[in-house]
């Protein structure tokens, strides 16, 4: 399990600037994080933690079925963390706001699963974050089939990375997931 930094800003001041992000985004991003105090938390504290877990129904599956990624992030710190629930999975390859998550797939070749969607996200809406109390936690599940060139049988790997660049309230954290195996037949 890895814990990703974290930083975290006061409540109220997120709040102006995630508002002054949604009335005049142009400004927001010019003035990125010179408008908000922030505070360093180490990673691996207990005043920021989060814990990154990624999960499959099955172990194996027939080619062209549907595989269904569940995502879990959980709050392990002793303190309430406001996240995005959203876990919007795109293209490693795509600018780090059009995306919360990304996966690195390796086929049985070795080789990396291709994403095979071109799409542009926008900005998470307010009913996307979520204040997680400790031990709290969200979850997601986003269908892999539909995303990636899942098109050989044999066995693949998969690793999760959840990215939250701390536009919006939302802490800024970056962490890798667990990594699972499972088998195309």
């Amino acid at each position: 399990m890895r814990v990703g930094t974290i930083v975290q800003a006061p409540r109220r001041v997120t709040v102006l600037v995630f508002a002054a992000a949604l009335l005049m985004p142009s400004l927001a991003v010019a003035c990125g994080e010179r408008a908000v105090e922030v505070r360093r938390i180490r990673a691996g504290s207990d005043a920021g933690r989060l814990d990154f877990r990624v999960s499959l129904p099955a172990g194996t599956f027939g080619r062209g079925e549907l595989i269904p990624l569940t995502m879990r992030l959980q709050n392990a710190s002793p303190r309430p963390v406001i996240v995005n629930k959203r876990f919007e999975v795109n293209d490693r390859k795509a600018a780090h706001a059009f995306r919360e998550v990304f996966l690195r797939i390796s086929g049985p070749d070795g080789r990396s699963v291709r994403f095979r969607l071109d799409i542009m996200i926008g900005f998470p809406g307010a009913e996307e974050f979520v204040e997680l109390p400790p031990g709290g936690s969200v979850e997601s599940t986003s269908d892999l089939t539909s995303r990636f060139a899942l098109d050989q049988p044999g066995a693949y790997k998969l690793t999760a990375v959840y990215e939250q660049d701390g536009r919006g309230p939302a802490v800024r954290a970056r962490m890798r997931s667990n990594s699972l195996a499972f088998t195309l037949t």
